[in-house]
């Protein structure tokens, strides 16, 4: 959203584990950072061939976040949904309404918007989220299965593990994201919360057999978040960067 916010970058040097960071600032009124932009998304995505992504994870500080009574901030890795109609996903949010809290989803499983999958909307899991809370996540898809998917988050001493399946669609396995998001609530879009800098770690994707970084696929892109929904100010770090 329009103002000025601060962006964290980390790079890990896999042959020396050297960790390099670097704060920088950039006022969104004027967008020069290359790659795409959405108004809700900020994080990063690889695109393969149709049927190809077979998993994704990585790992997340959950930041402190404060805001309005409408706002939040979801922080999640996921497949589909970059340019398609489902996402598969799982992450840790922050809303004024809800606090802390962490949830599953298959969005877009839908016949109609009368008749919906049990997740497609998403669906909160038994997981104790705490800001500094260090969160590990990947989604799996079943092989041979189709539309099955399993879905797993850590969280110090707390685990989750559950296969999922669509009800109403076949996704199409053609993305992988990382992604920070100014999320739908209860049908209403909040409002971007503000909070601290958010550090994606350890992100990895199984494409086409082969299981690598962000940068070791040549489809990958940075997405910026372009002007969009803000609660009028703050410090709004919607620009994480992974150790790719």
């Amino acid at each position: 959203a329009i103002g000025t916010y601060g962006f964290s970058v980390q790079a890990t040097n896999t042959a020396t584990n050297l960790i390099t960071t670097q704060v920088c600032n950039l006022n969104v009124s004027y967008q020069t950072i290359t790659g795409s932009t959405n108004t809700l998304w900020s994080g990063y995505t690889v695109t393969a061939a149709a049927g190809t992504v077979n998993a994704v994870g990585g790992s997340w500080v959950m930041p402190t976040a404060s805001g309005g009574s409408n706002t939040g901030v979801a922080i999640w890795v996921g497949i589909d949904g970059f340019g398609g109609t489902t996402v598969e996903q799982i992450g840790t949010s922050w809303s004024a309404a809800q606090g802390y809290f962490a949830w599953v989803e298959l969005e877009g499983d839908q016949l109609s918007p009368q008749v919906q999958g049990p997740y497609d909307a998403s669906k909160n899991i038994p997981i104790n989220v705490h800001p500094g809370d260090l969160i590990s996540a990947q989604v799996s898809y079943v092989p041979g299965s189709g539309n099955s998917f399993l879905f797993q988050m850590t969280d110090g001493k707390q685990s989750y593990s559950k296969v999922l399946t669509t009800q109403y669609v076949v996704p199409i396995r053609a993305t992988a994201e990382w992604i920070a998001e100014a999320f739908l609530q209860n049908g209403k879009q909040v409002e971007l919360a503000d909070f601290s800098p958010i550090y994606f770690g350890n992100c990895w994707a199984t494409v086409g057999g082969i299981t690598g970084a962000i940068n070791d696929f040549v489809n990958n892109d940075a997405v910026n978040m372009s002007p969009g929904p803000d609660n009028g100010g703050g410090t709004d770090n919607t620009s994480p960067l992974a150790d790719n």
